[in-house]
């Protein structure tokens, strides 16, 4: 009887050059996806400052159009602060034996500048605590601003002139620009001019 003979299975040189190409094309378009992943996250976390900024433009143009000629609620404007009468929702006291719910009423808006804190902020007082002249707590809007200027267009007889402040007349525009650095330290500027209705009737 012929005893079985052993056979020793061994991986080929083409094999081994054949997992080694393998395995470098799997590495190399992993580290493609991490490397295009990281300049997507970079690209997105530099461009959200001016997200940022443009929906805070969006926010208080959208309210200044929005603003109301009253006279108990005077619209106000310097180069870093607009305060005006304009709908504020409230949230109604449950107390009264319904259910709480938000509704629209007449109020004071307030935008403020803080350049200790870099931050933009905004406030609102319901229709009682406008009168009163008191308002809400503020709430932070954006942050890592550097500056934020106001310039009002004021409609006259004699055509429109050009403001720094403003009182009790609302405006026939506004121009507001916002500069912010970005996460590298770099600066950038968005300028929007609003038009007002009213205060160009």
């Amino acid at each position: 009887m012929k005893a079985p003979t052993l056979t020793r299975k061994a991986m080929t040189m083409v094999e081994i050059l054949l997992v080694i190409s393998l395995m470098s094309v799997t590495a190399l378009a992993l580290y493609s996806a991490m490397a295009t992943g990281m300049t997507i996250w970079d690209r997105a976390a530099r461009s959200s400052g001016e997200e940022d900024a443009a929906i805070f433009l969006d926010r208080i143009g959208g309210e200044m159009r929005g603003a109301l000629r009253f006279s108990l609620i005077a619209f106000e404007g310097s180069e870093d602060r607009l305060s005006f009468a304009s709908p504020v929702r409230v949230l109604t006291d449950a107390s009264a034996g319904g259910p709480a719910k938000i509704v629209p009423q007449i109020g004071r808006v307030e935008y403020v500048f803080d350049r200790d804190k870099h931050v933009l902020f905004r406030r609102q007082a319901e229709y009682g605590q406008a009168l009163q002249g008191q308002m809400g707590p503020p709430r932070v809007v954006m942050d890592g601003v550097t500056s934020f200027q106001a310039v009002y267009f004021l409609r006259r007889r004699e055509g429109v002139e050009k403001a720094r402040s403003v009182e009790k007349d609302i405006p026939a525009a506004v121009l507001l620009e916002i500069r912010f650095k970005d996460k590298d330290g770099e600066e950038h500027a968005l300028t929007r001019l609003f038009n007002l209705p009213l205060g160009a009737s």
